[in-house]
């Protein structure tokens, strides 16, 4: 009868955090496709014309509206997923006084979609409100 092996729960650990760390390392590179690209273009309320021009920046592994840093939105954590020819990404942002938002989008070459919702505090009740970003990388 062939002599039956087992891993130690030492080897067992071991093989565990080396696997843990580096499924941390792909999702930690994966996060930042994204990392050091600015992209600038108009935005606005969904199904409205353009109110202003956006800046969003990409830099380790967060993404940063200029626009919004206006209300108090600092920057956020964005998660990236490549397909083909296009990065997507979602990403939060937030301001203690004025609430979240979410944004979901995607860049193709130097061409970037996006939509973001904001979800408004208010004192008795909470606003959603629906914007786009469209933009084009700009060079450093």
């Amino acid at each position: 009868m062939p002599e039956k092996r087992y891993l130690s729960a030492r080897s067992m650990a071991v093989a565990l955090t080396v696997i843990l760390v580096c499924h941390t390392l792909a999702l930690a590179d994966g996060d930042r496709l994204l990392d050091g690209k600015t992209f600038v273009g108009p935005t606005g309320e969904k199904g409205k014309e353009a109110y202003a021009s956006e800046t969003l920046e990409f830099r380790k592994g967060k993404l940063y509206s200029v626009e919004c840093a206006r209300w108090g939105f600092g920057d956020g954590v964005v998660t990236t997923r490549q397909e083909g020819g296009a990065i997507y990404f979602e990403g939060e942002t937030f301001s203690k006084e004025y609430g979240k938002m979410v944004w979901r989008g995607v860049v193709r070459e130097d061409i970037i979609e996006a939509t973001y919702h904001w979800h408004k505090k208010g004192w008795f009740v909470s606003t959603v409100l629906d914007y786009w970003f469209h933009g084009t990388r700009r060079q450093d």
